[in-house]
């Protein structure tokens, strides 16, 4: 035989009658689990773009340190191979590097700076950028120190373009060079 047990409508709530004994959750503990959900998710986006973006910081720095030693050692291969410095003169500074070769056909041999560009041209070959599009040439400074032997130091400042780098960041390297004879 079976029991029925009858309660006053007014002793409690419709929807507490009808999810009585029912499994499930309440919208307040919806709501809380969504928001806790969004918010973990919210910062796992925000980890791994700071990650991506730090990443992407890191290779632009190697790019445009590679590219200024690349330039370095082009002028330093050039130099000992050069037979004088013809520009500048000694005491004295300029952006414009000239070397008298041995080689007729890469007579003369330039460095310069223009427009942001570090250009190289050998005899009467068009000049070409020693530098990948993404990298600005801010300094290229070439002062002729000594005489015997004959040498020169070099400060070259660069910048990437890719505005990955802060607004006004440069990374400056200075070398000094000397002739072999």
């Amino acid at each position: 035989m079976t029991r029925c047990v009858s309660l006053p409508l007014n002793s409690m709530p419709i929807p507490q009658l009808l999810l009585r004994g029912r499994p499930g959750f309440t919208l307040i503990e919806t709501i809380l689990y969504t928001l806790i959900v969004t918010m973990i998710f919210s910062s796992f986006l925000f980890i791994m773009q700071a990650a991506f973006s730090t990443q992407k910081k890191f290779k632009s720095h190697t790019l445009l340190q590679e590219n200024m030693r690349f330039s370095i050692q082009k002028i330093e291969s050039r130099t000992h191979a050069a037979t004088a410095i013809t520009f500048p003169t000694a005491g004295s500074t300029s952006t414009r590097l000239v070397f008298s070769m041995s080689e007729s056909s890469k007579n003369p041999t330039i460095f310069e700076l223009n427009n942001g560009l570090l250009l190289f041209s050998e005899g009467n070959a068009s000049s070409t950028s020693l530098l990948t599009e993404d990298t600005t040439i801010r300094e290229f400074i070439v002062a002729q120190v000594a005489t015997t032997p004959p040498s020169i130091r070099i400060t070259l400042t660069a910048q990437t373009t890719n505005g990955l780098s802060p607004p006004g960041a440069a990374t400056t390297i200075q070398e000094t060079i000397s002739l072999r004879r």
